[in-house]
Protein backbone atom coordinates (compact mmCIF):
# COMPACT_ATOMS: atom_id res chain seq x y z
CA UNK A 1 0.00 0.00 0.00
CA UNK A 2 1.30 3.44 -0.95
CA UNK A 3 0.36 6.76 0.53
CA UNK A 4 1.12 9.77 -1.62
CA UNK A 5 1.22 13.26 -0.22
CA UNK A 6 1.96 15.41 -3.25
CA UNK A 7 2.07 18.56 -1.15
CA UNK A 8 5.44 17.39 0.17
CA UNK A 9 6.75 16.01 -3.13
CA UNK A 10 8.21 17.61 -6.24
CA UNK A 11 5.37 16.35 -8.45
CA UNK A 12 2.37 18.62 -8.92
CA UNK A 13 -0.81 16.66 -8.16
CA UNK A 14 -2.50 18.07 -11.27
CA UNK A 15 0.14 16.36 -13.42
CA UNK A 16 -0.60 12.76 -12.33
CA UNK A 17 -2.15 10.92 -15.30
CA UNK A 18 -1.40 7.25 -14.70
CA UNK A 19 -0.60 5.00 -11.71
CA UNK A 20 0.64 1.41 -11.77
CA UNK A 21 2.08 -0.95 -9.13
CA UNK A 22 4.61 -3.47 -10.44
CA UNK A 23 5.29 -7.00 -9.13
CA UNK A 24 7.77 -5.57 -6.58
CA UNK A 25 4.99 -3.22 -5.37
CA UNK A 26 6.86 -0.15 -6.63
CA UNK A 27 4.43 2.55 -7.73
CA UNK A 28 5.02 4.00 -11.20
CA UNK A 29 3.49 7.42 -11.79
CA UNK A 30 2.88 9.03 -15.17
CA UNK A 31 3.23 12.73 -14.44
CA UNK A 32 2.13 14.55 -17.58
CA UNK A 33 4.84 16.63 -19.17
CA UNK A 34 7.21 15.70 -16.33
CA UNK A 35 7.46 12.15 -17.69
CA UNK A 36 7.70 9.34 -15.17
CA UNK A 37 8.36 8.84 -11.47
CA UNK A 38 8.64 5.74 -9.29
CA UNK A 39 7.90 5.41 -5.57
CA UNK A 40 10.04 2.54 -4.30
CA UNK A 41 8.09 0.23 -2.04
CA UNK A 42 10.97 -0.77 0.24
CA UNK A 43 12.45 2.69 0.87
CA UNK A 44 9.45 4.92 0.12
CA UNK A 45 11.77 7.08 -1.98
CA UNK A 46 10.23 8.95 -4.91
CA UNK A 47 12.49 9.17 -7.97
CA UNK A 48 11.95 10.93 -11.26
CA UNK A 49 12.93 8.81 -14.29
CA UNK A 50 16.28 10.61 -14.62
CA UNK A 51 17.29 9.09 -11.25
CA UNK A 52 16.22 5.52 -12.08
CA UNK A 53 19.38 3.68 -13.25
CA UNK A 54 17.69 1.85 -16.14
CA UNK A 55 16.64 5.24 -17.60
CA UNK A 56 20.13 6.74 -17.52
CA UNK A 57 20.88 8.48 -20.78
CA UNK A 58 17.21 9.29 -21.47
CA UNK A 59 17.23 13.07 -21.77
CA UNK A 60 13.57 13.98 -22.24
CA UNK A 61 10.81 11.50 -21.54
CA UNK A 62 7.59 12.45 -23.34
CA UNK A 63 4.09 12.50 -21.87
CA UNK A 64 3.30 9.02 -20.53
CA UNK A 65 -0.11 7.69 -21.56
CA UNK A 66 -0.21 4.06 -20.42
CA UNK A 67 1.56 1.05 -18.94
CA UNK A 68 1.46 -2.60 -19.93
CA UNK A 69 3.18 -5.58 -18.30
CA UNK A 70 4.24 -8.49 -20.47
CA UNK A 71 4.45 -12.15 -19.37
CA UNK A 72 8.23 -11.70 -19.16
CA UNK A 73 7.76 -9.00 -16.51
CA UNK A 74 8.86 -6.22 -18.84
CA UNK A 75 6.95 -2.98 -18.38
CA UNK A 76 5.99 -1.13 -21.53
CA UNK A 77 5.37 2.61 -21.35
CA UNK A 78 3.25 4.04 -24.18
CA UNK A 79 4.09 7.68 -24.82
CA UNK A 80 2.30 10.55 -26.47
CA UNK A 81 4.55 11.42 -29.43
CA UNK A 82 7.37 9.34 -27.99
CA UNK A 83 6.82 5.73 -29.03
CA UNK A 84 7.31 2.97 -26.45
CA UNK A 85 9.90 2.55 -23.72
CA UNK A 86 10.51 -1.06 -22.65
CA UNK A 87 11.73 -1.43 -19.05
CA UNK A 88 13.44 -4.57 -17.79
CA UNK A 89 14.85 -4.40 -14.28
CA UNK A 90 18.65 -4.11 -14.33
CA UNK A 91 18.90 -3.26 -18.05
CA UNK A 92 18.96 0.02 -19.94
CA UNK A 93 15.48 0.85 -21.28
CA UNK A 94 14.80 0.21 -24.95
CA UNK A 95 13.15 3.00 -26.91
CA UNK A 96 10.94 1.87 -29.78
CA UNK A 97 9.79 4.40 -32.39
CA UNK A 98 8.56 4.40 -35.97
CA UNK A 99 12.20 4.80 -37.01
CA UNK A 100 13.46 1.56 -35.41
CA UNK A 101 10.35 -0.67 -35.15
CA UNK A 102 8.36 -1.94 -38.11
CA UNK A 103 5.20 -2.54 -36.05
CA UNK A 104 4.76 1.09 -34.96
CA UNK A 105 2.81 3.22 -37.41
CA UNK A 106 2.82 6.27 -35.11
CA UNK A 107 4.92 7.47 -32.20
CA UNK A 108 1.70 8.57 -30.47
CA UNK A 109 0.71 5.42 -28.56
CA UNK A 110 -2.75 5.60 -27.03
CA UNK A 111 -3.48 1.90 -26.40
CA UNK A 112 -1.94 -1.55 -26.52
CA UNK A 113 -4.21 -3.89 -28.50
CA UNK A 114 -4.59 -7.64 -29.15
CA UNK A 115 -2.57 -7.75 -32.38
CA UNK A 116 -0.57 -5.54 -34.65
CA UNK A 117 -2.98 -3.28 -36.50
CA UNK A 118 -1.05 -1.77 -39.39
CA UNK A 119 -2.39 1.55 -40.53
CA UNK A 120 -4.24 2.32 -37.29
CA UNK A 121 -2.20 4.87 -35.40
CA UNK A 122 -1.88 4.37 -31.65
CA UNK A 123 -2.94 0.71 -31.36
CA UNK A 124 -0.03 -1.63 -30.71
CA UNK A 125 0.57 -5.18 -29.56
CA UNK A 126 3.65 -7.29 -29.97
CA UNK A 127 3.35 -11.04 -29.54
CA UNK A 128 5.66 -12.49 -26.90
Amino acid sequence: MHTLNFGDEDIPVTSVRTLFADSDQNLWIGVGTYGLARREYVTGELKMYSHIPEFSGVKDLPFLRLFSVKKSGDIWFGMYNGGIYVYRKGEKVKHLTTKNSAFLTSDCVSAFYMKIMKGIAGLVRVEE
